[in-house]
């Protein structure tokens, strides 16, 4: 992945969507996701992926974006310790742990310190993650919605 691709891949965004509260969601998700799959993935990216969903219903319009890529057991752990205490949290504590985060000068510029998560977090409306064991690690599975 490169900064060309993520570019890319928010210019076909950008063509489809023309709510700009959606799109800047939108480009924040994919941002994020695609840096999460650079600092964490433990394949080539190969098996990776970063795909954007709309879903209408009679009630409903939703964009889902779901990601998935190999990692190790090791950063399983760090990842589920970060998204099990995010998706607890409020809106409001979302954006006050988020302050406090980047405030803390113990995680600056550490990559993999999860406050890409807080990121994807104040700007969706659903999060969801799995994990799937492979042999040598497993897939992290990051499933998000934004709602129109």
């Amino acid at each position: 992945i490169t900064q060309n691709v993520i570019a890319s891949a928010i210019d076909n965004i950008e063509a489809k969507v023309e709510n700009l509260n959606i799109l800047s969601k939108l480009s924040t998700v994919t941002i994020e996701m695609a840096q999460n799959m650079l600092n964490y993935s433990k394949s080539n990216l190969a098996h990776g992926y970063i795909k954007v969903n709309y879903i209408k219903s009679n009630e409903s319009q939703i964009y889902q974006v779901v990601s998935k890529n190999q990692i190790t057991k090791e950063d399983k752990e760090k990842i589920e310790k970060r998204l099990s205490q995010i998706v607890k949290l409020t809106k409001t504590e979302i954006k006050e742990e988020y302050r406090e985060f980047r405030k803390s000068a113990k995680y600056k510029h550490s990559k993999g310190a999860g406050i890409g998560f807080y990121e994807i977090a104040k700007v969706v409306d659903k999060i969801e993650y799995q994990f799937e064991k492979t042999n040598d690690g497993c897939y992290f599975i990051l499933n998000v919605e934004i709602l129109k």
